[in-house]
């Protein structure tokens, strides 16, 4: 976020496309816009991420 490390997070495998998991990774931002870049640390590539949901009133 804004240039700084959340950490390393593991995304389980669902074992198909059909299966939805859900992950929260808990982040801080400072007021003002953010951005958020998500990045593969490993040889298997990205996460399928179909989207990002702030917290209620946080966007």
């Amino acid at each position: 976020m804004n240039g700084s490390t959340a950490g390393p997070t593991s995304f389980a495998a669902t074992g198909a496309r059909e299966n939805r998991v859900t992950e929260t990774i808990t982040v801080q931002a400072g007021s003002g816009s953010s951005t958020v870049r998500l990045v593969a640390t490993g040889s298997d590539g990205p996460p399928n991420t179909d989207y990002l949901e702030p917290p209620s009133g946080k966007a």
